[in-house]
């Protein structure tokens, strides 16, 4: 792993495990080397790495037109949380989806 990023910053603290501080906050990374997408190759490490590009990219062309950035570990989890549906704009649809189980 090579460049300037997160990934590359990070300081071995164990077998596996890693530090980084960003904007004062301690970040514990892990199997870093841990191969995602078997076809490719492609690690956690480079999915930290790509992710941190495309968010630079984010702020760089839009940060100037957007108040608030949220972000979820979860893609749905704004709609199945608790009186969320105050915060869903009007215009979304929303649809069921069933697993069939």
């Amino acid at each position: 792993m090579t460049g300037t990023g997160i990934i590359d910053r990070a300081e071995p603290v164990a077998k596996d495990k890693y530090e980084v501080e960003v904007e004062g906050r301690t970040l514990r990374l892990s199997n870093l080397d841990r191969v995602l997408y078997p076809e490719t190759g492609f690690t956690k490490g480079d999915l930290i790495g790509f992710y941190e590009r495309y968010v630079r990219v984010l702020f760089d062309r839009y940060g100037h037109r957007v108040k608030y950035w949220l972000t979820f570990n979860e893609i749905n989890s704004v709609i199945h949380a608790n009186n969320s549906m105050s915060v869903i704009p009007g215009s979304l649809r929303l649809y069921s989806v069933h697993s069939g189980q």
